[in-house]
């Protein structure tokens, strides 16, 4: 018997603006909604936005946020599942 097996994570546009698309392909493990938290860091470590989303596609509507490069995570569980860079243009 094997392990699940670990989610798929995409999210884009990247550079970005105001909106964006986090798709998250589901596990064959059903899992109860709002499973995994999205966040949004600056440079130096402070969140900017953080919001529960559900597999699938989710789309965002991103705070007012400087144009600059930020990190974004994705955990489930309290367990990071996917790190990343995003570039919010202006």
């Amino acid at each position: 018997m094997g392990s699940p097996i670990r989610p798929s994570h995409k999210v884009f546009p990247n550079p970005t603006k105001k909106q964006l698309t986090v798709w998250i392909e589901p596990t064959k493990v059903a899992q109860p909604s709002g499973q995994y938290l999205f966040e949004l860091y600056d440079i130096h470590g402070k969140r900017c936005f953080s919001i529960e989303i559900d597999s699938g596609s989710s789309d965002l509507d991103l705070p007012p946020l400087n144009p600059a490069m930020y990190y974004y995570a994705i955990s489930q569980s309290q367990k990071i599942k996917h790190r990343g860079k995003l570039l919010i243009a202006e």
